[in-house]
């Protein structure tokens, strides 16, 4: 459990409750320089966000990975940020 489940539950029980969809972007432009998240620990969070949506049954969202679309920090390749098909919806790049 992260010290910011509670939060997170609160707003995917928030979405839930509205008639209407929500796109979702974690983390946005996770490459950027301007942003130091770790490539891993951003995978796990990513994920972790997700499944607590999903173990709420929120139905009413979606998840975006949003790449800056500038050279990725440290060098890496987009793949190494990316938390995998079974927990991103859609892909943006700004």
């Amino acid at each position: 459990m992260g010290i910011y489940d509670e939060i997170i539950r609160d707003f995917a029980n928030f979405v839930k409750s509205l008639p209407t969809s929500f796109y979702i972007r974690i983390g946005y432009e996770f490459d950027s320089d301007s942003n130091h998240y770790d490539a891993i620990e951003y995978q796990n969070t990513f994920r972790h966000i997700v499944d607590i949506f999903r173990s709420l049954n929120v139905s009413n969202s979606v998840f975006v990975w949003h790449s800056s679309g500038e050279k990725p920090r440290d060098h890496l390749a987009l793949k190494n940020w990316f938390p995998g098909i079974d927990y991103v919806d859609w892909c943006g790049v700004s």
